[in-house]
């Protein structure tokens, strides 16, 4: 199960249900709500591209909005909040804030993003935590490698003694 968190893939529509479609791959099955599929009209055996999150019920979930933050693909997601005792809560474009732990934060908390700012990430699937979440994490951020060496430039968005864009 652990293996679809975070990552857009493939999967077959098994069941039409009132409340969504059952999608199978693998033999891990998924919900997709209706109100995740932008209006999609699926039949059982369709395929369909998905993005799979833990929902705020704690349930395996799909969405056919396609995040570019995903496991191993890194993108830019918005702060929606920050809390000193969880961490920052980042808006990747689906329904669910992932947050990006105090563990993965500078130990200064002055140093922090504050809501409103933008982040590049990537997803890291943690294992479960005592309350049954999946948490999704901030890897360290990737350099950025400019291969033609032709004069660019970036935006800095957090000033950190190590990782930090040269």
């Amino acid at each position: 199960m652990q293996s679809l968190i975070g990552k857009s893939q493939m999967m077959t529509v098994e069941e039409i249900r009132e409340d969504g479609f059952l999608l199978e791959k693998e033999g891990e099955r998924v919900l997709l709500k209706r109100g995740n599929t932008q209006n999609l009209e699926l039949a059982v055996f369709d395929s369909v591209q998905v993005f799979v999150y833990v929902d705020y019920d704690h349930e395996l979930t799909a969405t056919t909005t396609i995040p570019k933050v995903q496991v191993a693909r890194y993108g830019f997601g918005t702060v929606t909040d920050v809390r000193k005792d969880l961490g920052v809560f980042v808006d990747i474009g689906i329904e669910k804030d992932v947050v990006v732990s105090m563990d993965d934060m500078p130990a200064l908390t002055h140093l922090w993003p504050k809501k409103g700012d933008r982040l590049m990430l990537s997803l890291r699937v943690d294992e479960k935590t005592a309350s049954g979440e999946y948490l999704v994490r901030k890897p360290n951020i990737k350099p950025f490698e400019n291969e033609q060496k032709k004069i660019c430039s970036t935006k800095m968005y957090q000033v950190r003694s190590i990782n930090s864009l040269k």
